[in-house]
């Protein structure tokens, strides 16, 4: 619903030479390319998801404290923050290649696929990659273990759940510092 600017639009705007009318508004063009294509017809997406994670709650047994509680919105925003930053450096490729690479979705889409599962299915490295270098990991597995009370097989801690924002603000900077990497580099196509 949120960042989808990132995408296939400013590919676009690249590929058209847009993207200098945005950097001469008064408002950065990170925000103009945030809020260019929010979407929300995918609230209805949202409403979904959120009726599906009720009801999978309800079916479980999962003895509830206030500190659940509170893991759960941390999850969803930590989760939202991450793919946000993976949008961003998709589209920061675009300042070097004009088009959004593949190599991107494999990220997005592989990162949904990946999250179906547990995250001790995988190699070592795997898990390295998902949880400290493209965090997606983060997106429900360390707190999916602190709700049903599991330990990891492979001996994650289960502190890492709470560590959550902070690994989705450190990934999302770091998006951001490599955006305005790409804005400082971008030449106009002179159009």
């Amino acid at each position: 619903m949120i960042g989808r600017g990132f995408d296939a639009p400013f590919e676009l705007m690249m590929q058209r030479g847009t993207f200098d009318t945005v950097l001469t508004r008064p408002l950065g063009g990170f925000f103009q390319v945030l809020a260019s294509e929010f979407q929300l017809r995918r609230l209805g997406r949202t409403f979904q998801a959120l009726a599906v994670l009720a009801f999978a709650f309800s079916q479980l047994p999962i003895a509830w404290t206030p500190a659940k509680l509170l893991l759960i919105p941390l999850t969803i925003i930590s989760g939202t923050t991450i793919y946000l930053g993976l949008f961003v450096m998709g589209s920061t490729l675009c300042f070097w290649t004009i088009k959004t690479p593949e190599v991107i979705n494999a990220f997005t889409f592989g990162g949904n696929t990946m999250t179906s599962y547990p995250l001790s299915i995988y190699n070592r490295w795997i898990r390295t990659v998902f949880l400290f270098i493209i965090p997606v990991a983060f997106v429900n597995y360390p707190t999916a273990l602190v709700l049903l009370g599991r330990s990891d097989p492979l001996g994650l801690p289960p502190w890492l759940a709470w560590i959550a924002p902070l690994v989705a603000a450190i990934f999302f900077a770091t998006a951001r510092g490599v955006w305005q990497l790409g804005v400082s580099k971008y030449t106009s196509s002179g159009s």
